[in-house]
């Protein structure tokens, strides 16, 4: 599972940079999930196709040590106990096409999956099905990915990817406490957010020179998975600290975290998402997979397969009870560990600026779950 967490720790920053240019925006999404679904895309590419999927999404060399490694991070997230975790990622193919047999039962064997074979030409029923797996897999949280008018004859593969995450927090805030304050949008620029509160607790938390912000790590009910805000020392810090995140790993950031109390005023909040991921694959330099140059040979024997669709939806709502979530799709920068000191008072951490944040698994290493709050919605 190392590898992947490599490779997915390298490729989600590289990717994340791109979704999240504008700078004023709510950003939320699976990168494990989307990069997922492409590894299972780039386990069919061949030539040109490949190399340029290798590149963007950092493959290693061992593709036979990446899909085993995929094989056993799956298994693990089937069924976790204390939360509710239900990961699915499927290829729909033109049913005129022959897969080949290889890949159905590298599908099947390491990722847990399936190609389904579907009339495009058949728009409606097509979007139906599909929308209506990818609903099932988030708990209706997820509904309409694929639009009947994203499908046509000449369709010849789709690529949806889905998600589901529901946890309780550890600890949970008490929902009286909860108040309308400032959140500042810019500096200088507020708007009212309904904030959360806590006193008193322990959590992993501290500051973060390196990265000029303060981080916080909420966990879970069974302690596995955990939220972690990194809020940024000015108000208008978030663009210079999600900068620096492609290069720092999720580890790297909880290893210089202390137990210590905390006074805790962290937003209430639920973001919906949508992206069309072909224009940021693009900047990525996978070109070739999305027109008639595509050489997925490896999946039907022949070149004349290429995606034409690469859909992301996301979704999480975070309250006083825990969160839901739910997406169907390196310098190292060295930190010391902070020291408490004895005498001092409760850690303070108020979120009341643009913060960054991830849903993280402890035992897999992999961040299911990143995103930027910016403002209120």
């Amino acid at each position: 599972m190392e590898t992947v967490a490599r490779h997915q720790t390298a490729a989600a920053g590289r990717l994340y940079r791109v979704l999240a240019e504008d700078d004023g925006d709510n950003v939320f999404v699976s990168p494990f999930s989307i990069l997922t679904a492409l590894t299972m895309v780039a386990a069919g590419a061949d030539g040109a196709t490949a190399s340029q999927l290798s590149a963007a999404l950092v493959l290693p060399q061992d593709a036979d040590s990446l899909h085993e490694g995929y094989n056993k991070a799956l298994e693990v997230l089937q069924s976790p106990p204390n939360v509710t975790l239900s990961t699915a990622n499927k290829v729909y193919v033109q049913q005129s096409y022959k897969v080949l047999d290889s890949y159905t039962g590298l599908l099947q064997k390491q990722y847990l999956s399936k190609l389904t074979s579907v009339d495009f030409a058949d728009n409606v029923g097509a979007s139906k099905l599909i929308n209506g797996e990818v609903e099932t897999e988030t708990r209706g949280k997820i509904k309409d990915l694929i639009k009947a008018s994203d499908l046509d004859e000449y369709v010849r593969l789709v690529l949806v990817n889905a998600i589901y995450f529901k946890g309780s927090w550890k600890q949970k805030f008490d929902a009286s406490e909860t108040q309308e304050r400032d959140f500042f949008v810019t500096p200088g620029n507020a708007v009212k957010a309904p904030m959360m509160y806590m006193k008193g607790s322990k959590f992993n938390c501290g500051h973060i020179p390196e990265l000029s912000c303060k981080a916080l790590e909420m966990p879970y009910e069974g302690d596995r998975f955990s939220m972690i805000v990194l809020l940024p020392d000015q108000q208008d810090g978030l663009k210079e600290l999600e900068e620096k995140l492609p290069s720092t790993c999720v580890r790297d950031i909880r290893g210089t975290l202390c137990n210590q109390k905390a006074v805790i005023r962290v937003p209430k909040f639920k973001l919906e998402t949508s992206y069309d991921l072909i224009k940021p694959l693009q900047k990525l330099g996978i070109k070739d997979l999305f027109d008639r140059n595509a050489d997925l040979s490896k999946i039907s024997g022949n070149k004349e397969l290429y995606v034409s669709k690469v859909v992301h939806k996301a979704f999480i709502e975070v309250n006083e009870e825990g969160a839901e979530a739910a997406a169907a799709t390196a310098v190292a920068v060295r930190m010391k560990r902070c020291m408490p000191m004895m005498d001092a008072g409760p850690f303070e951490f108020t979120a009341d600026h643009p913060f960054h944040f991830v849903i993280f698994d402890r035992e897999t290493g992999l961040t299911l779950f990143s995103g930027r709050y910016a403002k209120p919605v």
